[in-house]
């Protein structure tokens, strides 16, 4: 990975962190990904889990 490309994703990650915001796919909305609240205890990474 480029530095450059290093840096931006860790600055990203560190803003969802900041926010308390993880990322959501909703494939029945036009934009598909949103930034929704994490939930405490059950969203553990940026990215909101679907239950299978």
């Amino acid at each position: 990975m480029r530095p450059i490309d290093l840096q931006r994703v860790t600055s990203w990650r560190l803003s969802l962190a900041d926010r308390d915001l993880v990322v959501h796919y909703d494939p029945d909305t036009q934009d598909g990904f949103h930034y929704v609240p994490r939930r405490i205890g059950i969203d553990w990474d940026v990215i909101r889990e679907s239950p299978a």
